[in-house]
């Protein structure tokens, strides 16, 4: 019996470090805002409709946990908003911006660096 409960608190405790890394790696970014720019080459970026009313949030959302559907494993660096759809821009496209009036840019920083 000793045995059995000390091999449940292990699983219980291995479980909450997971928890606790994966919590780690999702709340470790922040998104740095630019006026009236954007990036122009839309035939790259993953749109996504969104589907709440706090549009800036889940586009954040999207960019932080499913950032990696872009090929060859990049990342999500930037995100804007048109109309109710959220373009993700790959990492190494997210400097690569125009003006463009209207727009709000958010690019991804690292808080680790």
């Amino acid at each position: 019996m000793a045995f059995r409960s000390g091999w449940i608190l292990g699983l219980f405790l291995l479980l909450v470090v997971i928890a606790t890394s994966v919590q780690a790696q999702l709340s470790q970014f922040l998104f740095s805002a630019s006026m009236d720019i954007w990036q122009p080459d839309e035939a790259s970026h993953a749109i996504i409709p969104l589907r709440t009313d706090m549009l800036y949030h889940e586009c954040a959302n999207y960019c932080t946990i499913r950032g990696e559907g872009f090929a060859a494993g990049e990342q999500c660096g930037a995100f804007f908003l048109k109309g109710s759809d959220c373009h993700l821009v790959k990492e190494s496209d997210r400097d690569l911006t125009v003006p463009q009036t209207g727009y709000h840019y958010y690019s991804k920083a690292d808080l680790l660096t």
